[in-house]
């Protein structure tokens, strides 16, 4: 039996854990984009979205997030299907995702302001990533070919096709672990970074929290 509704009413942070015990295709309707997620054994299996790269699972990624912020409008139907007819290219746990969506807008809603400018510059310091985590391993993988010295890290983030949010969040965090360094600004008079309204900034001079924070979320 399928299920189809409207965002507004069930948004998809809580449409996936009603989903985790079914296999089938959830397909999201938002802002004239038709997206499809492919759900079993509790896990999301393949994205597929507009012009979303083939198996660019960073990408992918990325867009999974922006989605679960965002698709407030719309609407959602899923068809279930046999597991073994569904496509494959990620294993992402629903409880995973949700889970690191939340952690990451809760980092941002603490300490959004200590996050770089956009319009920085950053370079690889060559430390060993083999302690980072997977994800952020992939992360660090993915970005390090674009931190030449030259580009900023609003550039960086449109290369990638990413938010330029979590681009900027992702540079803090390796930063703190020093993994990567800022060597310069790209303009005289950088511009601040444009955050989502639903972040609110709050000074804090906790840097060391943070740190302490961001050892523990990455290791």
């Amino acid at each position: 039996m399928g299920m189809f509704g409207e965002l507004k009413d069930f948004p998809i942070t809580d449409l996936l854990p009603v989903l985790a015990g079914r296999s089938g295709v959830l397909t999201v309707f938002s802002q004239q984009i038709e997206t499809r997620l492919y759900l079993t054994g509790g896990s999301i299996v393949h994205l597929e979205a507009g012009n979303l790269p083939p198996n660019d699972t960073w990408a992918a990624r990325q867009y999974l997030y922006k989605i679960l912020n965002n698709a407030h409008g719309g609407g959602f139907s899923f068809d279930n299907q046999p597991a073994a007819s569904l496509p494959r290219s990620v294993q992402w746990p629903i409880e995973w995702v949700l889970l690191t969506a939340l952690s990451q807008s809760d980092i941002l809603a603490e300490y959004g302001d200590m996050l770089p400018e956009p319009n920085t510059v950053f370079q690889v310091t060559g430390q060993d990533p083999a302690d980072l985590n997977h994800d952020l391993r992939l992360r660090l993988q993915k970005i390090a070919p674009l931190l030449d010295g030259i580009k900023s890290a609003r550039q960086v983030a449109h290369t990638l096709g990413a938010e330029e949010i979590d681009v900027l969040y992702t540079l803090a965090r390796l930063r703190i672990l020093g993994f990567v360094r800022p060597v310069r600004r790209f303009v005289d008079r950088p511009v601040a970074a444009t955050l989502p309204a639903a972040v609110v900034l709050r000074p804090t001079h906790l840097l060391q929290r943070l740190a302490g924070f961001l050892r523990l979320r990455t290791t």
